[in-house]
């Protein structure tokens, strides 16, 4: 080999030993794959623990709105039912018996909590959304 030949081969086999060290150099600042594993495994324990969380609280407001809507109708009708037949049949009955029912102060107030109660459940049926 000519020596200019081999002298450029030498130079470029340094300059790439130079590159490597380099390259090495940068490995050992960069932070070690097991750290940057064991910091993206805590990252993902913290999601999974979160999203529990979320999860659990989620499962008991669905039960808890079910159970809000079964309420809802219960009183609904035990109130429509109060309101509409026992009461007005006992209106009804006072005055077939020549009696005014606004004598009655029970009837009237019971009127009013019933009316109110009514109401009360109307505005309470959307107050929570329904959960999907």
């Amino acid at each position: 080999m000519k020596p200019d030949v081999k002298r450029i081969l030498t130079k470029l086999s340094e300059e790439q030993q130079k590159q490597s060290l380099q390259k090495i150099e940068k490995i050992e600042l960069a932070r070690k794959p097991a750290v940057i594993l064991k910091d993206a495994q805590k990252l993902d324990d913290q999601i999974n623990k979160q999203k529990n969380k979320i999860d659990k609280v989620w499962s008991t407001y669905k039960r808890a709105w079910g159970e809000w809507q079964q309420f809802l109708e219960q009183i609904n009708k035990k109130a429509t039912d109060l309101r509409y037949n026992d009461l007005n049949q006992t209106m009804k009955q006072l005055e077939d018996l020549g009696v005014d029912s606004r004598q009655v102060p029970e009837l009237e107030r019971a009127a009013n909590l019933l009316n109110r109660a009514l109401n009360q459940i109307d505005g309470l049926k959307d107050l929570y959304g329904k959960p999907q």
